[in-house]
């Protein structure tokens, strides 16, 4: 298969690796089943970085027949949301609707909502006429499985993410910066600290003058297997991640069989949106997730 390489600029330079280290070992996804309900959500703007992301989906199966089955191809998960105008507003809206949805349909000792939300962008996206008030919702939601990974794109001279740090913090952000000889060690920790349950959301902020030490070398190993970065593959299909998503349909199965809101789930699951949601969530819903209301199904009327 070939893959595009992307325009090396130092923005993607400087994002590349943490969006290596993320599709490795912390991002919720399966190649194998696209269609994934909780599969994390991954935005990311059009240009470089969206030529990137894609890059990363082509190298972890999407896109691309089987093994049993070469000749079919499968679809791109409908999770990640490549080319987004508004990344903020965007990530803002999917990351509230899993909050909705794990209030609604979560129950203790059984978790079928549990996915997170990562913005891949550049502080161009900071400064959109939304940005600041989209800022503010993360924080007032408590968004916790919301994720910024930011870097830099104007090249300015010194001091260039001073604006942003500031801006994030008044927001009432977890802000964590990344500066130069940045380790796959030191991105594991970082992403695991914004995963982590802290009741609000994190940004991570990639100085771009200064690349980490693994860069973007877009090539092909002797045995075939696509690579990303210093020669590890990013394939996703292995069993840890094929388990995760089986124990999860399991959990859908139990939470059916325990209760009548087991059965709503599982008719969002299938693509119609249910009576009870309000028009506020239907809205939600179809546009951060995908999920299409058929023409039978339709808004509760409240007396």
């Amino acid at each position: 298969m070939t893959v595009p390489d992307p325009p090396l600029t130092p923005a993607v330079l400087a994002l590349a690796p943490a969006l290596n280290r993320l599709f490795v070992a912390h991002l919720r996804h399966d190649p194998s089943c696209p269609s994934w309900f909780d599969a994390d959500h991954l935005i990311a703007p059009p240009g470089p970085i969206a030529d990137l992301v894609t890059m990363a989906l082509r190298l972890s199966g999407y896109g691309e027949g089987s093994a049993a089955m070469p000749d079919a191809r499968r679809s791109d998960p409908a999770a990640i949301h490549v080319g987004a105008d508004d990344v903020l507003s965007d990530a803002v809206t999917c990351a509230l609707a899993g909050r909705m949805m794990a209030a609604r349909f979560n129950r203790p000792g059984c978790t079928v909502v549990d996915h997170g939300t990562w913005v891949f962008a550049t502080t161009n996206e900071l400064d959109s006429i939304t940005a600041d008030r989209a800022l503010a919702l993360g924080s007032e939601f408590e968004l916790d499985r919301l994720t910024l990974v930011c870097a830099d794109a104007t090249h300015r001279p010194s001091r260039s993410l001073d604006e942003p740090h500031r801006r994030l913090v008044e927001a009432g952000w977890q802000v964590l910066h990344l500066t130069a000889g940045i380790t796959d060690d030191d991105l594991d920790a970082a992403l695991v600290v914004a995963s982590g349950d802290k009741r609000r959301p994190t940004a991570i902020l990639v100085d771009a003058r200064r690349p980490t030490a693994a860069m973007a070398r877009p090539t092909s190993a002797s045995t075939g297997r696509s690579v990303l970065l210093d020669g590890r593959s990013i394939r996703a299909d292995n069993p840890a991640r094929r388990f995760e998503r089986q124990r999860w349909e399991r959990e859908v199965i139990r939470l059916r069989r325990t209760c009548l809101v087991g059965d709503e789930f599982a008719a969002m699951v299938r693509g119609a949106v249910p009576r009870t949601w309000s028009p506020l969530e239907r809205q939600l819903l179809t546009r951060a997730l995908g999920v299409t209301a058929r023409e039978e199904v339709r808004p509760p009327t409240f007396r």
